[in-house]
């Protein structure tokens, strides 16, 4: 019998214990191998997973932005809502200037024959103030519009009872620029902004705007009757069609348009030319830093 006191002495109660100890470790061992394993795995593919989310992400953010810029894209005649001309002319003027890419001095001449701005204001003259603020300081805008005077709305024989809302936003929208000036001016960004503004007494058949003589945004008013009397005039929420000017040394001389491819833009600016110079009341008017006509302030029912 063994001594129990001898160092080497492995009592029988735990000799199989130990063998089982021994045969199981490799396979311990493997396990936890296999374990540790599988989770860099799992955790691997929760990562993929989270880059494939991220780059799904990415993408679409990436396709939203080309589809922004090609959005600008439009084909002589197209028609289109309002929002959608609004929308595409201020990305126009957005993708002219990152083009240029501050090698010249970018100079956008706009003119608009509007009646109350009640929808150019927000979805152009806004924005493109807000580009003013944030481009270089070669960005100028001048802008020469042609509104229809308030108290001639008025004066319409209509029954609509948003008449009045029409005069309103067509006074407030003076404020509106007198207010936006002088606060390009304490950024000292006056000096590239210029806007001539005249009242005309009349309701334009076509309405709209256009960029450079070139890139005409075109509508028509139109009037809702009820009980064959004039009810309702609407504006922005007609149809607009998109023209561009082509120049005449680039028309095809077999092309049947020759003649009057350039007709619809030289329609509006006649149009417009013609009461701006016989016609319009001058309202306003800043010129590069400085104001040549500043109107009083109107106080009464303001719509900015």
């Amino acid at each position: 019998m063994k001594d129990p006191h001898f160092i080497g002495y492995i009592p029988d109660w735990l000799q199989p214990w130990i063998a089982l100890c021994i045969l199981v470790t490799p396979f311990v061992t493997w396990l936890i191998t296999w374990l540790s394993e599988k989770k860099t795995q799992r955790m691997q593919a929760e990562q993929k997973t989270l880059i494939s989310e991220q780059l799904t992400r990415q993408g679409r953010q990436i396709n939203n932005a080309i589809n922004a810029l090609d959005s600008a894209s439009v084909q002589y005649g197209d028609y289109m809502t309002g929002t959608e001309a609004y929308t595409k002319a201020v990305l126009l003027v957005r993708n002219q200037i990152d083009a240029d890419n501050g090698k010249s001095a970018a100079v956008f001449n706009i003119k608009f024959t509007v009646v109350g701005m009640k929808f150019s204001w927000n979805l152009v003259i806004e924005p493109l103030f807000t580009l003013l603020e944030q481009s270089n300081k070669d960005l100028r805008f001048c802008f020469q519009i042609l509104l229809v005077s308030p108290d001639f709305i008025q004066s319409l024989p209509i029954t609509d009872e948003n008449k009045d809302d029409w005069a309103d936003q067509s006074r407030g929208k003076i404020n509106a620029f007198v207010r936006k000036i002088n606060y390009l001016e304490k950024l000292e960004y006056g000096d590239r902004l210029s806007v001539s503004i005249k009242q005309y007494f009349s309701i334009p058949q076509y309405h709209g705007f256009i960029i450079n003589d070139d890139h005409l945004y075109i509508s028509r008013t139109d009037w809702i009757f009820v009980n064959n009397k004039p009810h309702k005039l609407t504006v922005g929420e007609n149809r607009y069609r998109y023209f561009n000017r082509t120049p005449i040394d680039e028309l095809e001389e077999s092309s049947p348009n020759k003649e009057i491819k350039n007709e619809r833009v030289d329609l509006f600016l006649h149009w417009h030319n013609f009461y701006w110079e016989t016609s319009g009341v001058p309202i306003l008017h800043y010129k590069n830093g400085s104001w040549i006509t500043r109107p009083p302030e109107i106080t009464r029912n303001i719509l900015s």
